[in-house]
């Protein structure tokens, strides 16, 4: 049984548009991808020529992804460096503040232990 052009169509936009918005692609398997389709199609079970074709679809499309990745055409991705420039600096702030309301708790017990 060949997959009709129909069906064809349907899978390509289907995958195309599930590693278009998923954030995380290590997380998507083909069996998840083939049970999110099942479920999107309304159908019970894809036939092994589909299966081999949306496999075909993934193939095509991750490639693609990362030719782009790789020329640099993408201008959305940004590199982890900055995040974790950030993240550093997001740290050193909660200890600044965490040592200063140490500072503020050790100040007050001291200043009310003085007062009794």
């Amino acid at each position: 049984m060949m997959v009709s052009e129909e069906e064809k169509v349907s899978v390509r936009r289907f995958v195309k548009g599930q590693l278009r918005d998923e954030p995380d692609l290590s997380t998507l398997t083909l069996g998840i991808l083939k049970k999110r389709y099942l479920a999107h199609a309304g159908c019970e079970s894809l036939s092994s020529e589909a299966r081999k074709f949306m496999k075909q679809v993934v193939e095509e499309e991750l490639a693609k992804m990362q030719k782009n990745d790789d020329s640099g055409s993408e201008p959305e991705t940004k590199k982890p460096q900055k995040k974790r420039k950030r993240e550093k600096e997001e740290l050193e702030s909660e200890d600044e503040t965490e040592s200063t309301a140490k500072k503020t708790r050790s100040r007050q017990s001291g200043s009310s232990s003085g007062r009794i």
